[in-house]
């Protein structure tokens, strides 16, 4: 287990009128963000006597007024970019061209790899359930930005399970559907890494619209443990971020 940083600043001190009608983090200033990522981290270190290193923002609300605050309190690993996935109807940021694969990075450019960076992404694994990762992600993209949008050429693509697009996470996906996932995206060859991500009030029924009672949770768990058992299978390892970043040699 590894304890990391979640902050959601519409309601992490301090309450500023900055921002106050934004639930996106990268929204709000440096400075304002640099004195919410600390209050988060302290009530971790107080609270649960752990320090976090690793770090995800409140509603994937994530850019470079987010990363140098957590580079300026100690923390060298974020998992904030939601590859392929554009927030912008939320008023978030478009993670649309981002990279997939974990990568070193430099605070001040986030979204661009460097292998002399700081600090360390490990984005969420979302992708399709069958074919080329790549290919698949390059067609989407093309169809995304031609005339062909207009006629929702990628929802029925989705529907005729040619471009069905699928996050790591029960909450998003079935444990089959998981378990496509994590295949189409191993035999792609695209590395070792895949993250598993969910709300950890999930697992409170009612608590979140994934989970509303015990059947649902059975159900949940269920999701998880199929996947686990595939992946145990075929004999991943399983790490936290911490540890991945290390496996994968991507650690400060």
């Amino acid at each position: 287990v590894e304890i990391g940083g979640h902050c959601h600043p519409w309601n992490t001190p301090p309450r500023t009128s900055e921002g106050v009608h934004n639930s996106m983090m990268f929204r709000f200033s440096e400075s304002v963000n640099l004195e919410k990522v600390r209050v988060v981290r302290d009530a971790a270190t107080r609270e649960l006597g752990v320090t976090p290193r690793s770090f995800r923002a409140g509603r994937w609300g994530y850019g470079e007024t987010v990363s140098k605050p957590l580079r300026d309190l100690g923390f060298d690993i974020d998992c904030s970019v939601s590859p392929l996935i554009d927030w912008s109807d939320d008023g978030g940021p478009d993670f649309g061209e981002a990279p997939y694969l974990p990568f070193r990075f430099d605070p001040e450019r986030p979204l661009e790899p460097d292998p002399g960076g700081a600090m360390t992404e490990l984005p969420p694994t979302i992708g399709f359930l069958r074919g080329d990762q790549v290919r698949a992600r390059r067609l989407r993209r093309r169809i995304e930005r031609s005339l062909l949008a207009r006629f929702k050429v990628v929802g029925l693509l989705s529907r005729a399970g040619l471009l069905t697009q699928r996050w790591l996470s029960p909450e998003f996906a079935t444990g089959d559907e998981m378990i496509r996932l994590s295949s189409a995206w191993l035999a792609s060859g695209m590395g070792p890494f895949l993250q598993l991500t969910f709300h950890s009030c999930t697992l409170l029924p009612g608590a979140t619209p994934f989970v509303r009672d015990q059947n649902d949770r059975t159900e949940f768990l269920g999701a998880i443990d199929v996947l686990l058992r595939h992946l145990a299978g075929l004999g991943c390892r399983f790490e936290t971020l911490g540890g991945a970043a290390r496996s994968l040699d991507l650690a400060p």
